[in-house]
């Protein structure tokens, strides 16, 4: 919702077309040329990050473009959880116990499954995916990693 507002703010001729909705509940007569996933597709288990790309190839037109960042399997996870599921593809699922995320499920992607899910819903990859690191700031420890993928619906 923070996002949506502040884009509202800066785009007031666009504010009437902007939605904040769960991606599973959303619905909508239009397929679009663009999908923007930063940060999204990694809520939830391995059957509902799965369910998310299959939306997402009846949300997108054919010929139109997912842009899409998740975490990597690659992540040193920093607050307290437990692993919930392992994917035989190297992916894996993580309760939070502790932190801002405590009680939520986070997945964490390979690159193997990444491309799965993509290939599997109709998607061409066009550019990446691309890792990107990041060391946290002190007192934290650790990196995040995440993957960047721009990919075609086919």
């Amino acid at each position: 919702p923070e996002a949506i507002s502040q884009l509202a703010a800066r785009c007031p001729s666009a504010a009437d077309r902007l939605q904040c909705v769960d991606l599973e509940h959303f619905r909508h007569s239009t397929r679009f040329d663009y999908l923007i996933a930063i940060q999204v597709f990694q809520h939830g288990d391995a059957s509902e990050t799965a369910r998310h790309f299959k939306k997402t190839s009846k949300l997108v037109r054919r010929g139109g473009m997912l842009f899409l960042r998740v975490n990597s399997a690659s992540t040193e996870v920093y607050f307290d959880h437990r692993v919930k599921e392992r994917t035989t593809g190297g992916s894996f699922t993580v309760r939070y116990v502790a932190g801002p995320k405590r009680g939520t499920d986070v997945h964490f992607f390979s690159k193997r499954d990444l491309i799965g899910h993509l290939s599997r819903n109709g998607f061409e990859i066009a550019a990446g995916p691309s890792k990107v690191n990041a060391k946290r700031k002190p007192p934290k420890t650790g990196m995040w990693s995440q993957w960047e993928v721009v990919a075609k619906n086919t």
